[in-house]
């Protein structure tokens, strides 16, 4: 099925929720539910989602700013993702909610997004985009909105991303995120805007959407890391992007290393392949300075390792007191990080003390930047179909029969 023919489906579809919505269909994304205020439109991209929709909707619908339309995209689910969401929707307290089941979608969340925005969203003021396993704070809204009004130049605010879980792997990437918080909070700019839960400023969306080779929407479907891809053309275009001081957002994390191995795959073949199509500039010098770092830890864990094997070999290995010195420097960053970690207790403090897993983080990162850039220089990151596959399969959001049922769709 073609873009626009699905894209006429969902608006005959979506003719009975006009009507219950008060919306004329020539005025469709303009929902004046809060007539004194902007128009804030919602969208929540799911995929496979059903442990964790219900608990995402509720998050926007206790909002102290009511948002003005919540619409839940089921994007070729085959779990009880759209069930479960329709049942909420249908709640006296989710008048504000509409819930699309997609199906032979070719490009996954872009496409979700992108048809969920031309029908629904295209005459808002602010759209939001929150990932079905995330969950925001009650004050989000009315703080993006402050936000944006402050600030005539922001096109978009991303949050600060807390990664949910207790185990030594989710503790070690909700460390990670909070040091990438940080950092922008710091610099008051960041170079990927977060979907798991963030706001754009709409003119800025439809002003992307004009770009030769985007007219399906704002949402490209030429990169797998389609936040990376639109932030950087939202920058391009004049516009700024920042962390938001006051809104952050819960998600789920990584479960196993298998699942966090395909993950980054993903976004670093991602990165860097937007990256070698952007080329270098002033939008980019900083994201090829993380690559040219990332080589950097390559050579330096290279020598390292060389020097200890040529020690062992020679009999020349004898601990001094100095060798403390470095490390104790490190523990004494990680502690200071450590402040920042939302929710943080005292496994969080003896994790930034240890050091030992944030060296086997490093050493990770090395891993899955060589397999990145071999897949790139190989032609491989031209499958991002696959790439997605390998991370969903990871995941165990869907098995390799039901994602045979959908290829074959």
């Amino acid at each position: 099925m073609s873009g626009d023919h699905l894209e006429d489906t969902v608006e005959f579809a979506l003719q009975p929720e006009y009507e219950r919505l008060h919306v004329r269909p020539q005025e469709k994304g303009k929902h004046r539910g809060n007539p004194a205020g902007p128009d804030v439109v919602a969208f929540i991209p799911a995929f496979n989602e059903e442990d964790t929709i219900e608990k995402t909707i509720m998050s926007l619908l206790r909002q102290t700013r009511r948002l003005d339309l919540i619409v839940v995209i089921a994007n070729n689910c085959t779990d009880q993702t759209a069930a479960r969401a329709q049942k909420l929707a249908s709640s006296r307290l989710a008048t504000n909610v509409i819930v699309l089941d997609l199906h032979n979608l070719k490009n996954g969340k872009a496409e979700a997004l992108n048809i969920a925005w031309n029908s629904l969203g295209r005459n808002a003021d602010l759209v939001m985009t929150v990932d079905a396993d995330s969950e925001l704070p009650p004050h989000a809204v009315a703080s993006w909105i402050t936000e944006f009004e402050e600030d005539p130049a922001l096109g978009g605010s991303s949050p600060q991303v807390v990664m949910t879980g207790n185990s030594l792997l989710c503790r070690i990437q909700r460390a990670e995120f909070t040091k990438s918080a940080t950092f922008g909070l710091k610099r008051n700019k960041v170079s990927v805007i977060s979907g798991t839960g963030c706001c754009y400023r709409n003119e800025v969306l439809r002003e992307v959407s004009l770009r030769s080779g985007q007219e399906a929407g704002p949402w490209t479907y030429s990169s797998i890391v389609e936040d990376f891809y639109l932030t950087y053309r939202l920058r391009q275009a004049g516009w700024k992007a920042q962390v938001s001081p006051s809104v952050w957002c819960n998600t789920g994390s990584m479960q196993t290393l298998r699942a966090l191995w395909h993950q980054r795959i993903k976004w670093q073949t991602g990165t860097t392949a937007d990256l070698i199509d952007f080329g270098f500039n002033r939008l980019t010098w900083r994201d090829w300075g993380l690559q040219s770092l990332n080589f950097t830890m390559i050579m330096y864990w290279l020598f390292w390792i060389s020097i200890l094997i040529r020690d062992f070999m020679y009999g020349g290995v004898s601990f001094t007191w100095h060798w403390l010195v470095i490390p104790a420097a490190f523990a004494g960053t990680e502690l200071l990080h450590c402040r920042k970690i939302r929710g943080r207790d005292w496994i969080d403090v003896v994790i930034a003390i240890t050091l030992v897993p944030s060296l086997v983080f490093s050493l990770m990162n090395v891993g899955w930047c060589i397999a990145s850039w071999r897949k790139v220089m190989s032609g491989e990151a031209d499958d991002k179909q696959r790439l997605w596959e390998a991370q969903a399969l990871a995941e165990g959001i869907i098995g390799a029969e039901e994602l045979k049922t959908i290829n074959a769709a």
